[in-house]
Formats: structure tokens, C-alpha cells, sequence
């Protein structure tokens, strides 16, 4: 009996110290190593769904933007767990994508990079961050078509929400300042150009106005010439 507890005791030592020989300072070394080449982008893809409306009588397709988180670079000696998630290991591409749901508010995740192996799955390796933006609701706005730089008229944002109204009073100010760069930027010439452009038809009028002032007095003073040149002629005539 003695001698078989002595075997079992030899036989369990000898196994842990296997186990943590496993995580020696060359595994921890070669795991870091692996677990700094992780990278980790955000995605966001649209998705269209049909139904058919009963008070219109027609079909009617919707479109819905979700959110996606793509890891690159996990071997098999790693997996991830991301909070609110769970725990999700590399594909044979040695990639994970994973779904976040709809694009409805801005989305932030932890991603914990751990090794596979137990006697190395104490910590972290690494943590990688994500934050998934939010669908502009404002973005198709028709301001937006003139004011893309704006930047609440990006189709994805990471800004807190803000009402239509103060959208409005944002993009409106911008567009002020904007038109005022311009319009210190143009040269002479850009300015006659805006001017013409503004005032085209009143000018038109002007100058067909002039047009006639000055044919109507060419023909007033070659019809009081001709008069004088009559008269003239008159005059030499009946001195003769």
C-alpha cells in the first residue's frame, strides 16, 4: 500500500511539473508573440428584407445595417473572448468574424486574447478594443448632399445623438462659414461671374435698354442731320 501511494504521489508531481513546464518563459515568450500580430477591425454591411404591406397591397423591401467585428491572425494556439459576446476561436484562416446586431447606437467591446493551452490560460495575452458606429439617421439629408465635409453627414458616426433641430442649426452654420471662405477665395473675375450669374436678367435689361437709347438717338440725331441737310438744300435754291 505504501508503496503504491509513493508511485501515485511521484506520478502526480511529475505530471504538474509538465504541465507548467508546458508555460515556461520560451511558451509565454512565443504565445506573446503570436498574440502580437492579432489585429481586429470594425465592419458594417447592409442587409435588405421584403414584406408584403396588406394597406398598400404591394411588397415592400426594407434596408438594415449591422455592425461586424473581424480578428485576423488568431492561430490555433489562441482563441478570444470578447465581453457580451463569448468566447469564439480562428477559423482554418486563422480569422473570426462575429456579428454585433444592428447599427442603432455605438457599440463598444473588449477583446481578451488567451492561449488554448491550460496552464497558460491564467490571463490576457492581450486586449484589443473595438467600437462599432452608429447609422447617421441624418446623413441622407438633403444639406448633407451639399455639405458632405460636415461632419454629422457621415453615413456612420461615432457622436453622441443629437435632435433634427440642433442638425439643423449645425449644418446651416457650416454652410455660412463655408460660403464666406468661398467667397474670400474668389478672385475678381469669380466675383463679376457670381455677380452676372445672380443678376443676369437685370443686366440683360439694362443693356438691351441702352441698346435701344442709343439706336433711338442715332436715329434722332441722322433725322435731324437729314432736316438741316434738307433745309440747306432749300436755302441754295431759292437764292438761285
Amino acid at each position: 500500500m505504501k508503496k503504491i501511494c509513493i508511485f501515485l504521489v511521484s506520478f502526480f508531481l511529475l505530471g504538474c511539473s509538465k504541465v507548467f513546464a508546458e508555460c515556461d518563459y520560451a511558451e509565454q515568450a512565443r504565445l506573446n508573440n503570436l498574440a502580437g500580430l492579432v489585429t481586429s477591425e470594425y465592419q458594417t454591411y447592409e442587409q435588405t428584407k421584403e414584406y408584403y404591406d396588406e394597406g398598400f397591397g404591394e411588397t415592400v423591401t426594407l434596408s438594415y445595417w449591422y455592425g461586424r467585428i473581424n480578428i485576423y491572425n488568431i492561430t490555433s494556439d489562441l482563441y478570444v473572448e470578447v465581453e457580451d459576446l463569448g468566447t469564439f476561436h480562428s477559423n482554418e484562416d486563422n480569422v473570426i468574424t462575429i456579428d454585433t446586431g444592428l447599427t442603432d447606437e455605438i457599440r463598444e467591446y473588449s477583446i481578451d486574447i488567451l492561449a488554448v493551452e491550460p496552464a497558460c490560460d491564467k490571463d490576457p495575452i492581450r486586449t484589443l478594443h473595438v467600437t462599432i458606429p452608429r447609422l447617421n439617421p441624418y446623413s441622407s439629408y438633403p444639406q448633407c448632399l451639399e455639405h458632405p465635409d460636415y461632419y454629422y453627414c457621415n453615413k456612420f458616426v461615432f457622436l453622441d445623438e443629437i435632435t433634427e433641430s440642433e442638425f439643423l442649426a449645425g449644418i446651416n452654420a457650416y454652410a455660412k462659414r463655408e460660403d464666406g471662405i468661398n467667397n474670400n477665395d474668389k478672385n475678381f473675375f469669380d466675383k463679376i461671374l457670381d455677380f452676372f450669374k445672380n443678376y443676369y436678367v437685370s443686366i440683360i435689361i439694362i443693356i438691351v435698354v441702352i441698346i435701344i437709347f442709343i439706336v433711338g438717338f442715332k436715329i434722332w440725331k441722322q433725322k435731324g442731320e437729314d432736316k438741316m441737310e434738307l433745309r440747306s438744300k432749300k436755302k441754295d435754291v431759292k437764292e438761285e
